[in-house]
């Protein structure tokens, strides 16, 4: 079970990483002949095989996987981690994606990039598509990864991260740019406006698709995981002897 600095630390790390693909793309851009996204796509998939491979997730101790608070919310409803370890990894992984956003935007202030800039999230479908899409990803891709770990034993992380940025290229951002990470939501809003912001009502308007979009997603994901459990991976009789050893 990761400890909360870690949980801390890799949520920071994956936020810088994720919110830096747009500044590299732009300054990447001179040099390709591309409309800068397949750029971000190939920055997206090479940033997560990176970031959920099994030595990064090794060194973080575990953390990486906290760094998502859908897939904290899965963790806790399927009764993998107590609602203390809930409450804390959720608080955590928010306060991890602010200061990677912090960061990103300190660096932007001294070093400006043209059209280039830190931005709160809107769903460009609106609200209610918004928030069907964010389900709907949530579900298909972290779905996906269960079910196949489930019966392979292993954490699907390349093809994972295939599927995710197959869905948001094609998606293009006409929907929700398939965030599927209420703590990203959140942090870029509260870097942008403000905490008190969030007493808003017109800003959990907007918030709707990223935050109650992807929970709602990782909740009917969570029913349908205890409902149909994964099937369990079969060990080979050279596992049960390691075992024992």
């Amino acid at each position: 079970m990761a400890d909360e600095a870690a949980v801390l630390l890799s949520s920071t790390v994956f936020s810088f990483a994720m919110n830096s693909m747009v500044p590299t793309a732009a300054l990447l851009a001179p040099y390709t002949t591309d409309d800068g996204n397949l750029l971000v796509t190939t920055l997206n998939f090479l940033y997560l095989t990176i970031l959920f491979s099994p030595a990064v997730v090794s060194l973080s101790r575990g953390a990486m996987g906290s760094t998502n608070s859908s897939a904290v919310l899965i963790s806790w409803l399927t009764g993998k981690n107590s609602t203390r370890k809930f409450l804390s990894d959720t608080f955590l992984c928010i306060a991890g994606a602010y200061f990677g956003v912090l960061l990103w935007s300190l660096i932007l202030q001294q070093y400006p990039i043209e059209g280039v800039s830190i931005r709160a999230l809107e769903a460009a479908a609106g609200s209610r598509l918004g928030f069907a899409f964010e389900a709907f990803s949530t579900v298909i891709i972290f779905g996906l990864d269960r079910a196949v770990s489930g019966i392979t034993g292993r954490h699907t992380y390349v093809l994972g991260a295939l599927v995710y940025v197959a869905i948001s290229h094609f998606e293009g951002c006409n929907y929700s740019c398939n965030v599927i990470n209420p703590a990203a939501a959140l942090a870029l809003q509260i870097h942008e406006f403000g905490l008190r912001s969030l007493l808003s009502a017109e800003t959990w308007g907007k918030l709707l698709p990223y935050v109650f979009g992807g929970w709602t997603g990782a909740t009917l994901l969570s029913i349908i995981h205890m409902r149909f459990p994964p099937p369990v991976p079969k060990t080979s009789a050279l596992d049960e002897i390691k075992k024992e050893l």
